[in-house]
């Protein structure tokens, strides 16, 4: 008997249409914001399980959102997030520096902490030529002081970040 109802039921077309939907309601979609100028926004892709060349089975391209350039680097599948900034930092920070916005196509909670890690990452890397251009600085009469503020101002902020503060508090 449960199995006649089953059949009616899934070739019934008026069952069919008033069906109850059995899920959440989707959210509306929220826009991507305009960036302001080059390598300011990037979208960060993967794409996985490609066959094996070079050792390397995934590649990941970062995308500017202003001039549609492109880096394709070459990864494998089973990276983490902390290989994933240390290889955008050797492969992209290095030509056009920090994103103020990443999008990607694994999530917000990915975009969070590859953002954390890369910037944990230039912090540990620039701390030490930060500290070599203070000291070096004094015998300029006064002259070093423009070119140590805006290195100042971000050595807090990066930092803060690298403490574990979250980005959005942070005043740019």
């Amino acid at each position: 008997m449960s199995r006649y109802i089953r059949q009616y039921v899934s070739t019934c077309n008026l069952c069919l249409r008033t069906k109850p939907i059995r899920q959440a309601p989707v959210g509306k979609l929220h826009p991507l914001r305009i960036p302001g100028s080059q390598w300011d926004t990037l979208s960060v892709d993967f794409v996985v399980e490609l066959p094996l060349s070079s050792g390397h089975d995934a590649v990941m391209t970062v995308v500017d959102s202003v001039s549609k350039r492109a880096h394709f680097i070459l990864m494998h599948m089973t990276v983490t997030v902390e290989g994933t900034a240390r290889l955008f930092l050797h492969q992209v920070w290095k030509l056009h520096g920090l994103p103020k916005y990443v999008v990607s196509n694994r999530g917000p909670q990915f975009v969070a902490c590859f953002t954390r890690e890369l910037y944990c990452l230039v912090t540990n890397f620039i701390r030490p030529y930060l500290h070599q251009f203070s000291i070096n600085s004094h015998g300029l009469n006064g002259y070093g002081k423009p070119f140590k503020r805006p290195f100042n101002r971000y050595q807090s902020r990066l930092e803060a970040i690298s403490n574990g503060r979250d980005i959005r508090q942070i005043n740019w």
